[in-house]
């Protein structure tokens, strides 16, 4: 598996908090255009071998955590997509009340079962609360739901290189930018066998299909040319430095998270 790499000349970097945003619409702009040709794939050639979708779900779904990938993949998404259709989701109830607030003309469809393993989460068989964040807990009609979308996307590949893991805030510790830098090209290299395979096999065996736009080639080659300390600051505390250039894309479209 060939991959780009990430050059860095220079290891102490003067990161600036007043430096231009223009990084963010260069992370955004690439996403977008994925999920724009995964949406236009599946209207142009899904229709030919199966029969017409229920018009009240989505073609498309994200696999829904409420953490920050699922979240820009959602909110994206609904830029992209087709108003007639509904994004499905699953979990994460907070995350839903969020983009209710960015997208309030659009019906957000929550799956509630709470399923650990991927397949449980891939198959969309569960219960969806509608109105949630309009009224309390308990005031919302709640009805069985089972997702005819055909492809998931899934937000595999941000940790990866955006030094969202654990061990990347220690290798920082003991190597500094370099041997962060290594640490992070070692994880991307070996996500196909990690995580990508078993991802796909849990997916397809529910008769879905798994697109990952954050592993799209744009946006891999857009993420290696922006400097590693503006993708990730891991001086600060956890939840604040790693992914930070996530957490700015989310402060810039509105997003909280």
């Amino acid at each position: 598996m060939f991959l780009p790499t990430r050059q860095l000349a220079d290891f102490c970097p003067n990161v600036d908090d007043n430096k231009p945003k223009q990084n963010l619409n260069q992370v955004i702009n690439p996403i977008q255009k994925s999920l724009g040709i995964i949406h236009q794939l599946y209207l142009t050639v899904f229709p030919l071998s199966s029969p017409p979708f229920n018009a009240c779900n989505s073609p498309v779904a994200v696999l829904f955590s409420g953490v920050l990938d699922s979240m820009i993949l959602a909110a994206l998404l609904d830029e992209c997509l087709d108003p007639k259709f509904t994004p499905d989701r699953i979990s994460a109830r907070a995350g839903v009340i969020e983009l209710k607030k960015k997208a309030s003309l659009r019906r957000w469809n929550l799956d509630l079962n709470i399923g650990i393993a991927l397949w449980l989460a891939a198959g969309g068989d569960g219960w969806v609360c509608e109105d949630i964040g309009k009224y309390d807990d308990s005031e919302h009609r709640r009805f069985r739901y089972k997702s005819d979308s055909k492809i998931l996307l899934v937000g595999s590949g941000v940790d990866e290189q955006c030094a969202g893991y654990d061990h990347h805030k220690t290798k920082y510790r003991q190597s500094g930018w370099a041997g962060l830098n290594v640490e992070m090209k070692l994880d991307m290299r070996r996500i196909w066998k990690r995580n990508l395979g078993r991802n796909d096999r849990c997916i397809v065996d529910n008769g879905r299909e798994a697109r990952f736009p954050f592993l799209d080639e744009d946006v891999i080659r857009v993420l290696l040319d922006i400097p590693l300390w503006e993708i990730a600051d891991l001086r600060q505390p956890s939840g604040v430095g790693d992914k930070k250039i996530l957490r700015e894309v989310c402060i810039a479209n509105s997003i909280r998270f």
